[in-house]
């Protein structure tokens, strides 16, 4: 993947995950919350973060020499994971901007995915 391409998709990972962790939906202020409301908001956030940062370990491997292929699959397997978990977990959300911000982390990374398959071809 160019230079010109790998820097916007790196801003824009840095960019959403701190957009996740300032969001106030994931804020574990426990103000009329229950204790499995306030569990389900910190793992929806867990996920998300992980999701953005194995993609942002995948960008930033794709080209290295020494990236070898059991490597590859451990991070696409774990891409592949944490994409499904946020689905499920998007599904059971009750609030628009958390399914906004699960829906834009999902996109950003099938379109990082499919530049770096595309690149790689």
């Amino acid at each position: 993947m160019s230079f010109d391409k790998f820097c916007p998709y790196l801003n824009e990972l840095e960019n959403l995950t701190q957009e996740i962790r300032q969001a106030p939906e994931f804020s574990m202020h426990a103000s009329g919350l229950s204790r499995d409301e306030l569990l389900a908001r910190f793992e929806l956030s867990r996920t998300l973060i992980n999701l953005l940062h194995f993609a942002t370990i995948h960008l930033m491997r794709a080209n290295a020499e020494d990236y070898d292929t059991e490597s590859q699959n451990w991070i696409l397997t774990s891409i592949d994971r944490a994409a499904d978990d946020v689905r499920g977990r998007a599904r059971q959300e009750k609030t628009a901007s958390v399914k906004k911000l699960a829906d834009r982390s999902l996109g950003l990374i099938s379109r990082l995915i499919d530049d770096l398959q595309t690149a790689a071809a």
